[in-house]
């Protein structure tokens, strides 16, 4: 894991960060308290806007007498919040290590979209569909049934080496907050979308390093899903244990916006990682 945790000194404002969720570690909430306890990227600055957008969708049902049509609620998609930053590697509050610490930064944006493993070369048997694990025939049948197209689908499954496979970590936005029953936007959910764009001139660095990056532009689409959790394996479990997942609906959004960290579940687990 990278080394260095990108926050800013005590005399600075805050202004949020995107924090690993990890399951035992996570109870209460303090926005000024245990910064170097966790995995997270701490934003150097507020961005000169935040857009909260979502759409919503509706059957529409018209014939020559409605013209206004008949209008029936589909649903409302997820709110997904942008997110961009830029930092360079002269910033010595963030980057105290430069151009590495830019990379750092990178590599964690990135992890936060991959799921996670032990074993980073899993043994997986793959196979075109239907087929068997009988030994296989000789006849002008089986043979033809053994030709492979270039569309010919494939499945493939976890060996038995696979033990612990688990989804991409579980992230808290720490993003405005004025207290535990006000509006802000303090919530849990997953990132996609990533995007880390490292920018020249590019620098020579010591011990022959090269093409190290002067500065770079970070950004992310976080998913707001207050029941969210990740901590099951999903090789050797295909149903969550808890099936419940807590929902945001109008009376949470009209009185705390996306202030929904208490809708947190308690029965579905953050499977994270420390930092070391």
């Amino acid at each position: 894991m990278p080394t260095t945790q990108l926050q800013r000194p005590s005399n600075f404002p805050f202004s949020g960060r995107l924090l690993v969720l990890e399951s035992d570690r996570t109870t209460g909430y303090d926005p000024f308290a245990g910064l170097d306890q966790f995995v997270a990227i701490n934003f150097p600055a507020m961005p000169d806007s935040v857009e909260l957008a979502r759409s919503v969708e509706y059957f529409v049902v018209t014939n020559p007498v409605m013209p206004d049509g008949f209008h029936q609620y589909r649903l409302t998609q997820p709110m997904a919040i942008p997110f961009s930053f830029k930092l360079s590697s002269m910033d010595k509050d963030y980057c105290p290590r430069g151009a590495l610490s830019l990379l750092e930064l990178a590599a964690l944006l990135h992890s936060f979209s991959l799921p996670i493993s032990k074993n980073s070369s899993p043994q997986v048997y793959v196979r075109r569909a239907g087929a068997t694990s009988d030994a296989p025939g000789n006849s002008a049948a089986a043979q033809e049934a053994r030709g492979q197209a270039a569309d010919t689908a494939y499945t493939v499954e976890a060996g038995s080496d696979t033990d612990e496979f688990y989804m991409p970590v579980t992230l808290r936005l720490e993003l405005i907050w004025i207290d535990s029953n006000s509006p802000g936007v303090v919530c849990t959910g997953y990132v996609r979308d990533v995007s880390a764009k490292l920018n020249g001139p590019w620098l020579r660095g010591p011990k022959n390093s090269f093409n190290l990056p002067s500065s770079a532009d970070f950004s992310f689409t976080f998913v707001h899903v207050p029941g969210h959790g990740n901590n099951f394996n999903i090789r050797n479990q295909t149903a969550i244990g808890a099936a419940t997942s807590n929902q945001a609906y109008a009376d949470t959004v009209k009185d705390k916006l996306y202030n929904t960290l208490e809708l947190s579940a308690e029965g579905v687990g953050y499977k994270g990682y420390l930092k070391k």
